[in-house]
């Protein structure tokens, strides 16, 4: 199988990946999933750009405003007393919020591989 110059090309490959996509539509599963974990730049803001810092300073004068009105000392007040109130079911409640992390973890992982290995099989010509 001889492999033409338009496959390396990036228009290329964006024509092959919508054809992929557009004729096997189980794929846009996997996408959510993968879109979670690859391209989610949620953790981002914490991880980097600590340069603009100064630019971004509306935010840390949100929380100063947040700590001065009282706001987070509530908050806290209120989740010690959820525990202290309910120690069972806060337990509860953090195995659960771990149980539903981990498996979001687990699809978006699960869904990249799986994006690729049919995407794969799928241009080689085979079943997915």
């Amino acid at each position: 199988m001889a492999l033409s110059k338009e496959i390396f090309s990036f228009t290329g490959i964006l024509r092959q990946s919508y054809r992929i996509v557009r004729t096997n539509k189980f794929l846009w599963f996997f996408g959510f999933f993968a879109a979670i974990l690859g391209a989610g730049g949620e953790f981002e803001i914490l991880f980097k750009d600590y340069s603009q810092l100064g630019i971004k300073s509306d935010n840390i004068l949100g929380i100063k405003a947040w700590y001065q009105g009282g706001m987070i000392q509530s908050i806290y007040d209120n989740v010690v007393s959820f525990f202290q109130s309910y120690p069972w079911q806060a337990g509860l409640f953090i195995v659960m919020l771990l149980a539903m992390f981990a498996v979001v973890i687990w699809l978006s992982v699960i869904s990249q591989i799986a994006l690729f290995d049919s995407a794969n099989k799928i241009s080689r010509g085979k079943k997915a």
